[in-house]
């Protein structure tokens, strides 16, 4: 099962598994290393957007993670409804030149890890794998300027994303050089546990 599971991964950039508590274990383990962990609990008052209640738009999280798995502990009462986005679908909807742009292009990165570097390009590919790396507040106003960046913003910000709502034992797992993700406001008290996994 946990084989199928993670081909399912590999083909469609994330897993949905309600009431896939019981799985937790063997999934962490069969992805790789657990490199953080996170309870995310929502404060209208936190400057943090982990922790904000505020909608989140689409972005993938700290470059060096691969694999993202989230456990709903507890569901909020209204929102927080995630949305999934296919990176790659958009990569493919721009030119070649367009992508080899993107490469030349750096985001800026938030500080977790010891050795982390201060950005990162938006597109890079890791032993021929396709990583896109985007988080448009963290962009810089020149790269905020820049029309390539500008034309995958508008890509991500007009295409429909794929809605789920988690229910209290719901796993979501995601493919974060992939899958963008991002959520509805959150309404009420809502308890998350977050797993980074590098591959």
């Amino acid at each position: 099962m946990l084989f199928n599971l993670l081909k399912l991964l590999h083909k469609d950039g994330f897993i949905y598994i309600p009431q896939g508590k019981l799985l937790l274990k063997p999934i962490l383990q069969g992805l790789g290393e657990v490199t953080h962990t996170a309870e995310v609990i929502p404060d209208r008052y936190s400057p943090a957007l982990l922790r904000s209640t505020k909608a989140l738009s689409p972005h993938t999280d700290h470059p060096k993670i691969r694999y993202i798995v989230l456990l709903c502990e507890q569901p909020a009462e209204k929102g927080g409804t995630s949305l999934l986005i296919d990176g790659w679908n958009i990569l493919e909807q721009m030119t070649p030149q367009e992508r080899k742009r993107l490469q030349s292009l750096y985001l800026k990165t938030h500080k977790v890890f010891p050795d982390d570097a201060p950005c990162f390009p938006i597109l890079s590919y890791e032993q021929g794998t396709i990583h896109l790396y985007y988080t448009h507040w963290l962009a810089s106003e020149k790269i905020k300027n820049n029309e390539v960046f500008q034309k995958l913003t508008t890509f991500i910000f007009e295409s429909t994303p794929i809605q789920i709502k988690l229910k209290k034992n719901d796993l979501l797992i995601l493919d974060n050089w992939r899958i963008l993700h991002g959520r509805t406001a959150i309404y009420g008290y809502r308890k998350l546990q977050r797993y980074w996994i590098k591959c």
